[in-house]
């Protein structure tokens, strides 16, 4: 029996309309109820969601060799990026469009690097490329121009793919 359980029950045994089946009634009940907003993922004292536990070992999608459609970019990813981050790159390319430039996410993520809009504009706003509703990021150049300025200027881990490899 937990300690919150146990206090509950002493409580309720040292009123005066005190028996062993309210004790008893008491306990289950709260049991159940913490029971069930713990399943919900709710902490009942604070009403805050329960923090997931941290997985014990990371996923890891980075690929060594990156499939046909990805590796077509290669070329186009070498005149951007240093030579020791291309195969980084194209990672991430795999990861987050599988090498296709009109990949749509229903996050609102577009593109070979799947920007979201803000993040797009904001970039763009730097780089000088079309603007998001100007179907930027679906243009592969311009997408891998702007992925390039984005990893110079705080690395990869903007992307989800790359965070989930860490």
């Amino acid at each position: 029996m937990k300690a919150w359980v146990a206090v509950a029950v002493a409580a309720a045994l040292m009123s005066p309309q005190a028996n062993p089946q309210t004790a008893e009634s008491i306990a289950a009940h709260i049991t159940r109820g913490m029971h069930r907003a713990e399943m919900a993922g709710r902490n009942v004292f604070t009403d805050l969601p329960v923090e997931e536990p941290a997985p014990a070992t990371p996923r890891t999608v980075r690929v060594t060799r990156p499939p046909a459609n990805v590796e077509a970019w290669r070329p186009l990813v070498a005149a951007y990026f240093p030579a020791g981050l291309v195969n980084d790159a194209l990672a991430v390319i795999a990861c987050e469009s599988t090498g296709n430039p009109k990949a749509r996410n229903p996050s609102g993520a577009s593109g070979l690097w799947q920007f979201m809009p803000a993040t797009w504009d904001w970039v763009a706003g730097n780089t000088g490329s079309p603007s998001f509703d100007e179907d930027g990021p679906y243009d592969p150049e311009w997408a891998t121009i702007n992925a390039a300025w984005l990893w110079q200027h705080g690395g990869p881990q903007h992307w989800t793919c790359w965070r989930m490899q860490q």
